[in-house]
């Protein structure tokens, strides 16, 4: 029985290690033309900072048109984060929807450049790292909600 419960236990405690410290924002709006779904996958460290960030952002319509237009202004919002290490970015269409899919890892880009790209960074930060608080305060300040 003991060994049993050994076993149990160092599955439990094993099961455990290697998880991702990681907290979701999601938030959707749509009218009668479009519809949009965003969710935001934070990971972060034992000391709250963020070390990366997937948001994958998803619009659809019944325009084909209108999934351009969108494709063709968020390539040209985005297109001098290309060169930062550690910022990847795709933008696919496939049929009546446009999905974005944008992964920063803060532990390789360079703070500072990205600031100077994105200068509403400076409200997330502290010690020049995004802090996870801070972070999620603002993603829910724009009506996102965001769990553990």
């Amino acid at each position: 029985m003991k060994k049993i419960l050994l076993i149990l236990l160092t599955c439990i405690l094993c099961s455990s290690c290697g998880k991702k410290n990681l907290v979701t924002c999601t938030s959707s709006n749509s009218d009668e033309n479009l519809k949009t779904n965003i969710v935001i996958e934070i990971e972060y460290d034992k000391d709250n900072n963020v070390t990366k960030t997937t948001t994958k952002e998803t619009i659809e319509s019944d325009l084909k048109s209108t999934l351009t237009n969108f494709k063709e202004d968020l390539e040209e919002l985005y297109k001098d984060y290309e060169s930062l290490k550690g910022y990847d970015m795709t933008i696919k269409i496939n049929k009546k929807k446009l999905v974005r899919t944008e992964v920063i890892d803060y532990t390789e880009i360079d703070i500072d450049k990205y600031k100077e790209l994105n200068p509403t960074l400076e409200n997330v930060l502290r010690d020049n790292k995004v802090y996870l608080d801070l972070l999620v305060s603002s993603y829910e300040a724009s009506n996102s909600t965001c769990k553990k």
